[in-house]
């Protein structure tokens, strides 16, 4: 499994920001509008995507018409908290990674430092921000291949042993 940008909010020692912020951003959407909305979320989810090395194309399509449904029904994703333990003891093959362009700062790359400590696996830095395989799709697919080949290579040395 390769666990890209994944928002882990409750591993951050300042989880309980990140959680109004969402919650608050989640009510202005049922009461303002997706602008009031995504005024909050751009101020803590927004990184990669203004300052890109390469200014990011219009995609065009679903791509750039799922405001609303990402308000709706994707937002307080965030706030899910998977079980890590299962995946530590059930021995799953991990991998942790993270888009270039996201930068250090951002909870959801801040969450991946984490995770790697909890789940004692590698963590790789990806093409892009965020959604870099939107942008940089051939780039972020090689990435993506390398970090399943050394997932395969660390399964057949483990499985040596």
């Amino acid at each position: 499994m390769i666990s890209h940008e994944a928002g882990t909010v409750g591993l951050l020692t300042d989880s309980e920001r990140y959680i109004d912020l969402l919650h608050q951003a989640y009510s202005l959407y049922f009461t303002q509008g997706k602008e009031a909305a995504y005024k909050i979320f751009r101020r803590f989810m927004s990184t990669g995507y203004e300052d890109a090395e390469i200014p990011l194309p219009r995609l065009g399509g679903a791509a750039e018409s799922d405001d609303e449904r990402f308000l709706k029904y994707e937002l307080l994703q965030f706030l899910y908290f998977p079980d890590l333990r299962l995946l530590r003891e059930n021995g799953t093959s991990v991998a942790v990674a993270w888009g270039k362009g996201s930068g250090e700062e951002i909870f959801y790359v801040r969450a991946t430092v984490l995770q790697v400590q909890f789940l004692g696996c590698e963590r790789y830095m990806l093409p892009g921000n965020h959604t870099g395989f939107r942008y940089e799709p051939e780039a972020f697919a090689g990435g993506v291949l390398k970090i399943f080949g050394d997932l395969e290579e660390k399964n057949k040395n483990k499985n040596k042993s």
